[in-house]
């Protein structure tokens, strides 16, 4: 039986020392690490498998060695999206190790928001442009798993604030200064969001965080109206107007 501070360790294994994902065009630089137990004389360790979407080299390099350990290079590009397997594997006086790693080679995209905005009657056809990356010969080099559209549809502007309200109705931290700004803005769209011209944002939910955002502003408040950064500070806290306000 092993003891609490019982552990054990292979005479000899790999340490690849990667990240878990790449940038579509990133070059590489990074190190397998061959340790053996007790300290020997080195090991090479060389990948024996090429990964889809990555050109890298490693094998033919002489190691750095230190006591009991051996260190080489590998470096390349990466060069296509998706899922890769790196597998390294190392002998050292008969001993053999191998590591297999599942990394992301991702393209490197941003959120790309259209919106469009008209009136019409009857049918109509409503063409939405395509970012520029999907309509030209590099569209062919996209990982299909990365792309996601979300197509809304509104009878109003105002649908385009959802998101951010949302964004709002869940915001975690709450100092002075995020607690009042969180309620002053739901509280000026409050009447938009009770006439139903936010789609996805319930009436309800904003008025319970507008009343938990009023209590904790209570529990800041000191002196004449002025307000602490955190609850229990005893110092107003200098800024702008909105800490200042009287409730």
């Amino acid at each position: 039986m092993l003891s609490a501070n019982s552990f054990s360790a292979k005479d000899f294994y790999l340490e690849p020392g990667l990240p878990n994902y790449f940038i579509r065009g990133d070059s590489f630089r990074f190190q397998v690490a061959a340790f053996q137990h007790p300290p020997g004389q080195g090991a090479d360790a060389i990948p024996r498998r090429r990964p889809r979407g990555a050109d890298y080299s490693g094998a033919g390099h002489r190691p750095a060695r230190t006591q009991g350990s051996a260190k080489l290079p590998v470096t390349g590009t990466a060069t296509a999206t998706g899922p890769v397997k790196v597998r390294f594997a190392g002998e050292f006086q008969g001993k053999q190790d191998e590591v297999e790693l599942n990394l992301k080679v991702h393209s490197g995209l941003v959120r790309d928001t259209t919106s469009l905005f008209g009136s019409f009657t009857g049918a109509r056809e409503v063409k939405l442009p395509l970012p520029a990356y999907l309509s030209q010969a590099e569209a062919g080099k996209l990982n299909l798993e990365e792309i996601q559209a979300v197509i809304t549809l509104s009878g109003t502007p105002f649908t385009r604030l959802a998101r951010p309200i949302r964004y709002l109705l869940q915001y975690p931290y709450g100092c002075v200064e995020q607690t009042s700004s969180g309620v002053l803005g739901l509280a000026a769209l409050r009447g938009l969001i009770q006439s139903g011209h936010i789609s996805g944002v319930e009436i309800g939910d904003v008025d319970r965080f507008i009343k938990v955002g009023i209590d904790r502003l209570f529990t800041m408040q000191i002196g004449e109206g002025e307000f602490g950064y955190w609850p229990g500070t005893a110092t107003p806290t200098p800024g702008g107007p909105f800490m200042r306000w009287q409730l």
